[in-house]
C-alpha cells in the first residue's frame, strides 16, 4: 500500500506541474504573448486552439487553474492520510474515491470536446487526462477493500471543507493573475472596444484580393487584417489569428500586405531596404505559382527575428525553398516583378482608404477592431454577430 500511496503522490506532483504549464499557456495566449508554444507542433497537435476556445473557462476561471487547484488540494489530502493527519475511515475513502472519479469522467468530458468540437489535441491537456485516469485506478486499489458509505460522509467535516479550498484557490490564483497582468482591465475593455467597433464605419473591401483561407460561405464574417512581415506585433497577432480561425471555422480570413517601405507602397514616405516588399511579394507569389501562400506566410512569421536585419535574403529564400518545396528562382522573379508590386500597390491603397496607422490593423466585416489582436476582443466582435 505504501509504494501505491507514494507513486499517487508522484502522480498529483506531475498533475501539478502539466496544469501548472498549462495556466501559464492559457495566459500568455490571452495577453497576446504566447510565441512559440513547446505543445504546439501543428493545427491538430496544438495547446493555443485550446486555450482560446470558449471550453477553456469556466467562470472566467481557466479549466487549466482549477484542475492546478484540485491537484494542490488532492495533493495535500492524501500527504495529511500518509502523516497521519486524516484518519482513512470509510467516510474519507468515500470522498477521495469519488472526487477521482468524478475528474477522470470530466477529463473525458473534455477530450471529447476536443475531438468533437475543436478537432485538435492538446499535449499536455491529453497528458493531465492520462494522469487522472492513472490517478483513479491507483486510489480505487489503494482502497479496493472499501466500499461507498455515503452516510460517513457528513462526519469527514475537516476533508469537506478542506475540499471547499479547491474553488476558493482556483479564484484566488486567477484573481491575482488578471490583476497583476492586466486582463482584468482588458476584459472590461472588451465590451468597449467591441461597441466601438460595432460604431465603425464600413471600409468596402475588396475580398478576392490577398491571402484567403476560411469559411467559403457568403454569411461567413469577414476578418480582414493588414500587416508588415517585418513587424512583430503582427507576428503575435498572426499566430492569435491562426488559432484563432483553427477553432472558429465559420469565419474567412482576408490577409492584405502592407510593407511598412516605400518602396513598393506609396503611402510610407520613406523608401527602405525592400526587403518587405519582397516578404510580401513571397507570400503572394507563393499562393499564385505553388498554392502555397499561407504556408509561407507563417514560415515568414516564424523566422521572422533571423530575418529582422537582412536586406539580402536569398539564404532565408534557399531555405524556405527546401523547406516548403517551392521552386525559389521562380518565387523571386514572381516577387519583385512589377505585376506582384502593383498586386501589393492595391493592397496598400486599400489600407489608406481605411485610414490604418499602423500595423497590424484589423477589421471584422469592413469595420475596424480596436485590440482585434487579443483573442478576447476578437472573439467579443465575432460573437456579437451570431
Amino acid at each position: 500500500m505504501s509504494k501505491k500511496l507514494n507513486f499517487l503522490l508522484l502522480s498529483f506532483l506531475a498533475s501539478i506541474g502539466v496544469f501548472g504549464y498549462l495556466s501559464y499557456h492559457h495566459y500568455m495566449v490571452k495577453l497576446g504573448m504566447g510565441g512559440d508554444s513547446i505543445c504546439s507542433i501543428n493545427e491538430k497537435i496544438n495547446c493555443d486552439i485550446a486555450a482560446m476556445s470558449t471550453y477553456a473557462e469556466i467562470f472566467t476561471i481557466p479549466i487549466a487553474v482549477l484542475g492546478l487547484s484540485y491537484s494542490i488540494i488532492m495533493l495535500g489530502i492524501f500527504l495529511f492520510a500518509k502523516l497521519g493527519w486524516f484518519e482513512e475511515s470509510d467516510g474519507y475513502k468515500t470522498i477521495v474515491k469519488g472526487l477521482t472519479a468524478v475528474s477522470a469522467v470530466f477529463s473525458l468530458f473534455l477530450l471529447i470536446i476536443s475531438i468533437v468540437q475543436l478537432k485538435a489535441f492538446c499535449p499536455f491537456c491529453i497528458a493531465a487526462y492520462v494522469l487522472s485516469f492513472i490517478i483513479l485506478f491507483l486510489t480505487w486499489s489503494l482502497y479496493s477493500d472499501s466500499k461507498f458509505d455515503f452516510a460517513a460522509i457528513a462526519g469527514e467535516k475537516n476533508i469537506l471543507g478542506t475540499l471547499v479550498a479547491v474553488p476558493v484557490l482556483a479564484w484566488f490564483i486567477s484573481g491575482s493573475v488578471r490583476d497583476n497582468f492586466g486582463l482584468s482591465q482588458m476584459e472590461k475593455i472588451v465590451p468597449e472596444k467591441v461597441y466601438h467597433w460595432q460604431q465603425s464605419p464600413v471600409v468596402n473591401f475588396d475580398n478576392g484580393l490577398g491571402l484567403i483561407k476560411g469559411s467559403s460561405e457568403a454569411s461567413a464574417p469577414i476578418l480582414t487584417e493588414f500587416a508588415d512581415f517585418k513587424c512583430p506585433h503582427c507576428k503575435v497577432a498572426a499566430g492569435t489569428i491562426k488559432n484563432f480561425l483553427a477553432s472558429n471555422k465559420n469565419v474567412k480570413m482576408v490577409f492584405k500586405p502592407y510593407p511598412l517601405d516605400g518602396a513598393c507602397n506609396p503611402h510610407i514616405p520613406s523608401k527602405g531596404d525592400g526587403s518587405r516588399c519582397e516578404l510580401a511579394g513571397w507570400a503572394i507569389c507563393g499562393e499564385k505559382l505553388f498554392q502555397k501562400g499561407w504556408d509561407i506566410h507563417y514560415w515568414i512569421f516564424d523566422h521572422q527575428d533571423a530575418m529582422m536585419h537582412d536586406s539580402d535574403l536569398s539564404s532565408h529564400l534557399e531555405q524556405m525553398s527546401k523547406e516548403l518545396g517551392v521552386d525559389g528562382a521562380q518565387l523571386k522573379t514572381c516577387a519583385t516583378s512589377a505585376e506582384t508590386y502593383d498586386i501589393i500597390k492595391k493592397s496598400t491603397d486599400e489600407g489608406e482608404l481605411a485610414k490604418i496607422t499602423g500595423t497590424p490593423s484589423i477589421f471584422v466585416n469592413g469595420k475596424k477592431l480596436e485590440y482585434g489582436q487579443y483573442i478576447d476582443v476578437l472573439r467579443g466582435a465575432i460573437n456579437s454577430l451570431k
